[in-house]
């Protein structure tokens, strides 16, 4: 890709750390590596830069109930205000999240 053309890419867990090896190795890195602009919105401590892959934490709530409830409208109200093109969502709990973001057109 030219320079300043990467498409912004957001992938979205609300279950799986930021660095968790599927997500971050397998899949982001390689992105990276290809001239994407991706972005990790997952629970983690704070906001980083690794390997070219931006690393945007979710902070986690207390419960299950709070993170099954909470965790999924925080990453949708992330991914709209993001400049991200295109949202990965790695979990099945955010499938509905996916609908409407792609309502929102993402």
């Amino acid at each position: 890709m030219a320079e300043g053309s990467a498409v912004p890419v957001m992938h979205i867990s609300t279950v799986h750390r930021a660095p968790d090896m599927r997500i971050y190795q397998r899949e982001c890195v390689s992105l990276a590596e290809a001239g994407y602009d991706i972005t990790i919105l997952a629970p983690h401590d704070r906001p980083e830069v690794r390997s070219g892959v931006k690393l945007e934490p979710l902070s986690r709530p207390r419960g299950r109930l709070a993170r099954v409830l909470l965790l999924p409208a925080r990453a949708f109200i992330a991914a709209l205000r993001s400049r991200a093109k295109l949202c990965h969502l790695h979990d099945p709990e955010l499938i509905p999240i996916g609908m409407l973001l792609r309502l929102a057109g993402k």
